[in-house]
């Protein structure tokens, strides 16, 4: 109970960390055969699912170092380690002027003149005067730098100085340390639609590529492609006990989202109708009415979660069906939470 990994790191001698959510931070040196706990206060010996030292979040091995550098992420701040994980030094808000103990993030962009910059995402966590924004040092530690601005950060990616923020707001870059952010739109090439959501959860630069987590889907992009292709599951590779429609996001919140998805294929040229309904199986939302479907294709129909009135539906769990003209029918289910 409690080891939820929420980020793995990997040392050169094949040495596995996971922070895991009030699980404590686990090392295995078998290739995951067996785990250990490891502490950052080496007096304590079990968990405490009250110790917010004891929840993790975050982890990242700096390889340059040798023996490799430690960085974990808890609810009470950062710690560093560089005999293994016998020994750390932490790091927190009232310490270092970090702008929050919530370490939901830590990466190592690795500069072209050979420098390293830790970051981390440093959030609210019980102290009135935390805030949600991101933190950095340059020395290991020794100082931290931060910005008195607001910023949700989940993931970082990095090219050469270039950061690569995944946000609440968006994918965001910043070439100048932090000091000023540009978010980048991601928006498909093949249909010229935006994202649905601007949270990015994940990000990730490689070999001229840049990868992107989204609400749609794995968004991906050439560096100096001007524009995005967004992966979608595709209802024709669902396992075969799989509904063969689904609608995306869900949960679809109108506050939250631009619009919602509903997602499915015809193996021949049909026209689809549809109809959502309540759980008493009543007629709700405002019907879409002979949508042309072409053959062999997945078809993304757009829904804005409203009822003929053009009012937002309540919350709750809701059935829908497509009904091609050749008679056959899908069925599908979506929930609505504002």
């Amino acid at each position: 109970i409690g080891k939820l990994a929420y980020d793995i790191g990997l040392e050169k001698d094949s040495t596995i960390w996971a922070a895991c959510f009030y699980g404590g931070l686990i090392k295995s040196e078998d290739k995951g055969e067996s785990w250990v706990n490891v502490f950052v206060d080496t007096a304590d010996t079990e968990i405490n699912y009250n110790d917010l030292t004891h929840r993790f979040f975050a982890t990242t091995i700096d390889t340059s170092t040798e023996p490799n550098t430690i960085w974990a992420g808890t609810a009470a701040g950062i710690f560093k380690s560089t005999d293994g994980g016998w020994e750390w030094l932490g790091w927190n808000h009232a310490s270092s002027g970090i702008s929050g103990n919530f370490i939901v993030a830590l990466a190592i962009q690795y500069l072209p003149d050979s420098s390293k910059v830790v970051w981390a995402s440093t959030r609210q966590a019980l102290s009135a005067d935390e805030w949600d924004c991101v933190s950095y040092t340059t020395d290991e530690g020794e100082n931290w730098h931060t910005f008195d601005y607001n910023m949700t950060v989940w993931n970082f990616s990095f090219r050469d100085s270039m950061v690569y923020a995944a946000t609440t707001g968006g994918l965001c870059i910043s070439s100048d340390f932090g000091v000023s952010w540009d978010t980048l739109e991601i928006v498909d090439c093949g249909t010229g639609e935006s994202s649905i959501d601007p949270e990015v959860v994940s990000v990730l630069y490689q070999d001229g590529k840049l990868f992107a987590g989204t609400s749609d889907g794995l968004a991906i992009k050439d560096i100096d492609a001007p524009c995005w292709d967004i992966l979608l599951v595709s209802p024709s590779t669902l396992p075969l006990n799989a509904p063969k429609t689904y609608f995306f996001p869900n949960p679809f919140s109108q506050e939250k989202h631009s619009r919602g998805y509903f997602v499915f294929s015809s193996t021949e040229p049909d026209n689809a109708t549809i109809t959502v309904f309540n759980f008493a199986m009543e007629e709700v939302g405002k019907p879409i009415v002979d949508y042309p479907v072409p053959a062999g294709e997945d078809v993304r129909i757009p829904w804005d979660g409203t009822d003929a009135d053009g009012e937002m539906l309540a919350n709750g769990i809701y059935s829908y069906r497509v009904e091609f003209s050749s008679g056959r029918s899908l069925w599908g289910k979506l929930a609505i939470l504002r």
